[in-house]
Order: structure tokens, then C-alpha cells, then sequence
């Protein structure tokens, strides 16, 4: 295949080996064999077989040259991205997304351009192919931050020029291809391809390192964790979930969807609702009666959860799961022990167990003797009133370039984005060096280390109760939060803070258009004081602990998934949570409020998907600020299960209309002060949750007394539980039935 030639050295971008790229690759291939979907003929190409010949080659003759007009076909790329100048492209900055192929170190094979892919791409759409095209990769050349705040690795060049770098590493001269129809450059999405990527094109993608089953593209595991809910999903459903799933994890990007019919059709191409949702197949019985399942933890099928037969005219037969073998493979035994289960037999899911992972992981730097912290402290304290430099006193509303910290041994100066080897400063550095040391108009942030005092005060780790945590207290950087010190107006104090809480100020962020998908957990909490006696490591160590299991809850909550709606049950409750500012006509197009205004909450939905039969669903609406609080906002707190079914029924008839008020009320709730990020929750259950009032909490524990003990409702103990120390325990994670939802809004309030 003919490329245009480069000019420049591909050997000068430098890549790190990413660790996610191939398990990334063996789920989304587990998903797409399973028996759902159950694609045939699948090629992959891992490490070394992906060559840009072989890439290049194997989409040519797998979307084009082997295809005829209405086959399907999904491609799937994990790895690294890059840009390369593009001198013939209109484009800002004139530069070309890539893909690197794994003959880059060769120097002489060039990196996979948009271009090339689009050409493609292109030719497959105007044939009449369906194609779904997922990147998990870098679309641009972001800086990677230094050692003191580092996550997962990013799928892009450990030294990635600037967008406006001139001259640039790698130029080529490649016009683009015209439409001879409309005379404008192709586009596969007017083809009618869709196009997934994992980041914008000024982001990086991550990978996380702390999935349940090892390192993961973030993206990746995202939309896997989306799909739990049901392959059968709209696509832009999808989406929106994984999206939402990234930000409450901290990482900073966000997914991008381009393409038609987005709405109607699943990310495999297939139409939304026309496949199963989370079954499995028989593959064999052995002679003990243990049954071995194609279906496994890619699906959302866990140790604990039950499945119906279907699909059969033999009597019904339940079994359980009793253990995960792989992503695509489980274990099971028969509920009855008397039943007959045969290889083929087809079953669902008919009680699903929610996933046994942490609420939160946090890290916590390397400890230092509390002599060291508040010596430093006291002698770097100094530069707050050096005018030539400025002091930044919280990472979350400054950028910085010059940071020191603690290593474990020493204290360390670093500049941000990392650039050449730290400067080592020993273990009672003086300020006068550290200041000979930073250049004028240097943003600088002294980053103290937890002192061991406050370290042993965290009770974060529930272990030696024989209690599991809710808490994943991580060894190396990564993770939700990490603890950060600084020198404040009280002296030494501690928070939790988002690793990339430095990115961007939080007023910058509060005011930007999408600041509803950016913040839905805080940048930080509280700073809390500590000083040198042992009752205030104490009682600083309890405030953090607090701190982060009201961080906890808060999360489990935003990133609750509910189970995909059962095969015999397909009518799945088609109502979403709206709101309208009273005074006002039409339901609100953007989640923005503002302070002072009143607001009432309707259930919403088209009028196509309300015809024929509905299913009877309780509502609860509650709210999550930001700070982790709930609030129960219907039905009213104290009254039970009372007027919150629905559709309501007038006269023995239902009213099944497109909009329904929830409350008769001319208002349901105003805005007010502190404004932020909050988020709107609405669950639907064809059971009455027992005590709703478990939706009212103050972010670690309910207010209600019981929580949780001696519940009768599976689905109330389980939800009595979400995000607290001891949701993860056997007892506490009970299989529920799959007739329930959750939809969760995040809400921008501003004055």
C-alpha cells in the first residue's frame, strides 16, 4: 500500500510499554464471542503482528475487499497515539491524529494517520458496510505530570512536542481525499460510520491500573463496566455511562462519539434492544454436576448471582454461580440439586449480585517523622513572604511549575510537566537553597508528607477487624485521591485531593460549559490542622478517615449501575428524570440551575416508547452534593411509600403520558447556596424499597437507626449499604432481583 513520505525522524518520539493494551483487546474480543452477540469471525492482532502492513492490510480486506453492502463490522484498536504535521491539512496546527504501529522502532515506518484510516473507512460506508470504529489511544500530545503526581500510564509519547512546536519532529504533504458528490474532504460519519474514541483531541488516555482484573485502558474498562447494564444499550447511552464512569474515577478525558442513529443502535452496530441481555450458555456438565458457563465477568455475571433457563420447554431450572474463571467463563451449581441442566441450556440472569470492588482507592506518600514535616515546614514557610516567587497555597485553584516533596528518604525539587532529574535537597533543606534554586514568578507549592503520627491515626484499613474496607488504601500513586500537606494559615494541614486537581483552577472549571461532566466529585476536601501533640494526630487522623468515607459513598452512588432488565421481562420502564424552572415552558435542554429559582421534577419520555404495555415502578429521587450528603427529595421523607408508583392510575385507568409531574406541588426544590456540582438520582424498583428513608444520609452513614439490619427487601439491604465499610462483605451484597433502575444528573447550580 503507497504512503506519502515523512520528513523527520519517527525514532524521536519515545513510548512507554503500555501493560493494559492486550487484556484490553481479550475482553472486548470476550464480549464480542459471547452469546449474545456471538461473532464469528474475529482477527486480532497483538504486539508484534501489529505492523502498519498488517493494520492497514487487514482493514482493507476485512471492511472493503471481503465485505458486501449490509454486513457489519466492528474494529477495535488499543494502544498508543500521536499527532504528526500534516503540511496539506486545514486543521488547527495542521496536525494528524495516529495510531503507532508496533514496527515504529524501525524509524523508517511511519505512524497510521486519521487520514489513512478515514480513506478506508470511507469506502467500507459509501459500499454499504456498517462499521463501528473504537479507538482506546491518545488523540493529541499532552505532557505527562512528574513523580509526585503520576497515575496510570498515558497512551502517548513520554515527550510529546507542543501542538505549535516548530519545527515539527515528523512532517508529511498528504491532501485530503474530495467527495467527487459534494466536492468536500470525506467523512466517514456522513458514510454513515460511527466513531468512538477514548479522549478528545487535546487529551491523553490513561490506563488505570487498579481494575479488578489488572491494568486496563480507562476508557476500555469503562465501557465495560457500562455494558453490564446490557449489551442491548443505545450507543450514546453507553457512552454517556462510561464517560460519567471516568470522571468519577478522576480521569481527565472525555470519550468522543461521533455518528448517526447513535441513539437507536448499540455499540456493536446491532439495533438497541434486539439482543439478550445478560445470558449465558451451557458449554458442558461434568460428572460432579458442576456446570461451566460461557459468560463470565466481561458480562457483569459474578460469584453469587442466579440464573433462570429460558428459551426451553423443560421445567425451570435455576442455578448459581460459584465461581469466575476468566471474563468469559463461570461455574456453577444447581440450585436444585435434582434438576437436569444440559450443554446448550441458555440462561439469564435473573438475580444479580453487584461487583465486590472498593468505593474509593487512595494513596498515601511515603510518611516522614513528624520532626522533619514541621521543621521543613517552619524553614520553607519563610518563601510565603518572598514577593519574587509565588507561594501557591492549594493545588486545586493554581497551577504549578516547581514542587517539592518528600521521596521517602529526602526532600525533592521537580518542575511540572517533569523535565530532566529532580534536584535532591536532603533531609533539612534551608530556604535560602530552595529559593536559589527556583527561577523569578515561579509557581511554587511545598507538598508535605503525612507524619507517621497522622499515617497510624488513619483507620482506613478495616482488615484487622476482619472487616473489609470500603477504602483500597494503594501502595504506588494512583488511585481517586491522594493525601496532600501543605503549609496553611493554621499551620500543617492535610486533605484529600484528585491526583490532576492541579489541571485546571476550580473556578475555571465551575464556569466552563461542561463543567457538570467535569466535577462530579470534588477537587478536594476540607484542609484539616495538624499539630504536634499526639491528641491532634488523632483527631486529624479521624477527620480524614471521615472525609473519605463520605468521599466513598459519595462515589458509589454516581457510579451505581443497575442490572440489565431479564429476558422474559423486556418492557423496561421507559421514564426519565426531567426538570423544568418554574415559571417556564419546556423541560430544561441543559443540567445548569441557578441560585434563588424554583424547580419541579417530571418523568419524561417519547411517546413511541410509552405505547403498548408498561410496567408498574416505584420512584425515589433523591440528591448527592457535592460533600457527599443525600437528600430525600420524593417521596417525602417520613411518608413511606406513599403516591410514588407509577404511571398513576385516575378512574381504573393508567396515565401513560410523555410528561408526568412527580409531586403536585407547584415547586419541588430551589437552588441555593453552595453552588457546584451536585447530582439528581432516581431509582425505580417494581418492589417498594422498605425504608426509603436509607436515600437520607450524611455521606458515611443513614440516619436511620437499623441501616440496613434486619431488612426483609434484598434490594433495600443491598442499596442501605452502597459505599459504607461493610457494603462488600458476603453478608452485605445479597443477590437482588434484576426489576429495578438508576439514573443519575449531574446538576451545574450557579448564582
Amino acid at each position: 500500500m503507497k504512503r506519502p513520505p515523512a520528513i523527520g525522524s519517527w525514532l524521536g518520539w519515545e513510548y512507554n510499554d503500555l501493560h493494559g493494551a492486550v487484556k484490553d483487546v481479550d475482553l472486548i474480543g470476550s464480549i464480542l464471542t459471547a452469546p449474545q452477540l456471538g461473532f464469528k469471525d474475529v482477527v486480532v492482532l497483538r504486539n508484534e503482528q501489529a505492523t502498519a502492513d498488517a493494520i492497514l492490510s487487514t482493514l482493507q480486506h476485512k471492511l472493503i475487499d471481503e465485505t458486501k453492502a449490509g454486513d457489519l463490522r466492528l474494529v477495535y484498536y488499543s494502544g498508543h497515539g500521536s499527532t504528526v504535521r500534516n503540511t496539506a491539512s486545514k486543521e488547527r496546527f495542521q496536525l494528524d491524529q495516529t495510531i503507532v504501529p508496533s514496527d515504529h522502532y524501525k524509524g523508517n515506518v511511519p505512524d497510521i494517520r486519521d487520514k489513512e484510516i478515514s480513506r478506508i473507512l470511507w469506502k467500507a460506508g459509501k459500499k454499504g458496510v456498517k462499521v463501528i470504529f473504537i479507538a482506546d489511544s491518545c488523540h493529541s500530545g499532552g505532557l505527562s505530570r512528574g513523580a509526585w503526581n503520576q497515575r496510570g500510564l498515558t497512551r502517548t509519547a513520554r515527550s510529546a512536542p507542543a501542538w505549535d512546536a516548530n519545527p515539527y519532529p515528523v512532517r508529511i504533504h498528504d491532501p485530503p481525499d474530495i467527495d467527487p458528490e459534494t466536492r468536500k474532504e470525506i467523512n466517514p460519519v456522513d458514510a454513515g460510520v460511527v466513531m468512538l474514541a477514548a479522549a478528545q483531541e487535546d487529551e491523553e488516555a490513561m490506563e488505570d491500573n487498579y481494575t479488578p482484573d489488572g491494568i486496563h485502558g480507562a476508557f476500555t474498562w469503562a465501557l465495560k463496566k457500562a455494558l453490564e447494564q446490557g449489551l442491548d444499550q443505545p450507543l450514546d447511552v453507553v457512552v454517556r455511562r462510561a464517560t460519567s464512569l471516568l470522571k468519577t474515577a478522576n480521569f481527565v478525558q472525555t470519550p468522543n462519539l461521533h455518528g448517526k442513529d447513535t441513539h437507536s443502535i448499540d455499540l456493536f452496530g446491532l439495533k438497541a434492544s434486539s439482543v439478550a441481555s445478560t445470558t449465558a450458555i451451557v458449554e458442558r456438565v461434568d460428572a460432579e454436576g458442576t456446570i461451566f458457563l460461557r459468560g463470565g465477568t466481561a458480562m457483569g455475571i459474578y460469584k453469587g448471582a442466579e440464573l433462570r433457563r429460558i428459551l426451553s420447554s423443560d421445567a425451570p431450572v435455576e442455578i448459581r454461580v460459584t465461581r469466575s474463571l476468566d471474563l468469559a467463563r463461570s461455574e456453577a451449581e444447581k440450585v436444585d440439586p435434582a434438576a437436569s441442566v444440559r450443554a446448550n441450556d441458555i440462561f439469564e440472569v435473573s438475580k444479580w449480585v453487584m461487583p465486590e470492588e472498593a468505593a474509593l482507592s487512595v494513596y498515601l506518600p511515603p510518611a516522614a517523622p513528624p520532626e522533619v514535616v514541621f521543621q521543613v515546614a517552619a524553614e520553607i514557610g519563610k518563601l510565603r513572604a518572598d514577593e519574587s516567587i509565588r507561594w501557591v497555597s492549594d493545588l486545586t485553584e493554581s497551577n504549578v511549575s516547581r514542587i517539592m516533596h518528600w521521596d521517602g528518604k529526602e526532600w525533592v525539587l521537580e518542575s511540572n510537566p517533569a523535565s530532566g532529574a529532580p534536584v535532591k535537597l536532603g533531609t533539612s533543606p534551608s530556604a535560602e537553597d530552595v529559593r536559589k534554586l527556583l527561577e523569578r514568578g515561579a509557581n511554587f507549592f511545598l507538598w508535605l508528607p503525612p507524619a507517621t503520627s497522622l499515617s497510624q491515626s488513619l483507620k482506613l484499613d478495616r482488615s484487622e477487624q476482619n472487616q473489609p474496607s470500603s477504602i483500597a488504601v494503594l501502595k504506588e500513586p494512583g488511585g481517586q485521591y491522594r493525601l496532600a500537606g501543605r503549609v496553611g494559615e493554621s499551620g500543617v494541614e492535610y486533605a484529600w485531593i484528585q491526583p490532576d486537581a492541579n489541571e485546571e483552577s476550580v473556578r475555571k472549571l465551575a464556569t466552563s460549559k461542561d463543567a457538570a461532566q467535569r466535577l462530579p466529585l470534588p477537587l478536594r476536601t476540607d484542609w484539616i490542622p495538624l499539630a504536634g501533640s499526639a491528641d491532634s494526630a488523632a483527631a486529624a487522623g479521624f477527620a480524614l478517615t471521615d472525609k473519605a468515607f463520605r468521599l466513598g459513598r459519595l462515589r458509589s452512588w454516581l457510579t451505581l449501575l443497575a442490572p440489565p432488565s431479564s429476558w422474559t421481562a423486556r418492557a423496561a420502564f421507559p421514564y426519565r428524570l426531567a426538570f423544568r424552572e418554574v415559571g417556564k415552558t419546556g423541560l430544561l435542554a441543559t443540567n445548569e440551575m441557578k441560585g434563588g429559582r424554583h424547580y419541579k421534577m417530571y418523568l419524561h419520555a417519547a411517546a413511541e416508547d410509552i405505547r403498548g404495555d408498561l410496567p408498574d415502578r416505584f420512584i425515589y429521587v433523591f440528591s448527592v452534593d457535592h460533600f457527599g450528603k443525600g437528600t430525600l427529595l420524593f417521596p417525602p421523607l417520613g411518608e413511606g411509600n406513599a403516591g410514588n408508583r407509577f404511571p398513576k392510575r385516575k378512574d381504573n385507568q393508567r396515565e401513560a403520558a410523555p410528561e408526568i409531574a412527580i409531586t403536585e406541588s407547584d415547586y419541588d426544590f430551589e437552588i441555593s447556596e453552595p453552588y457546584g456540582v451536585d447530582t439528581f438520582i432516581m431509582l425505580n424498583s417494581a418492589q417498594p424499597i422498605e425504608d426509603p428513608q436509607i436515600f437520607e444520609f450524611d455521606g458515611v452513614r443513614s440516619k436511620g437507626s437499623t441501616r440496613g439490619v434486619g431488612y426483609t427487601d434484598v434490594l433495600t439491604q443491598l442499596l442501605s449499604e452502597v459505599g459504607t465499610s461493610t457494603s462488600r462483605a458476603v453478608t452485605r451484597n445479597p443477590a437482588v432481583p434484576t426489576t429495578w433502575g438508576i439514573e443519575q444528573i449531574p446538576v451545574l447550580s450557579s448564582k
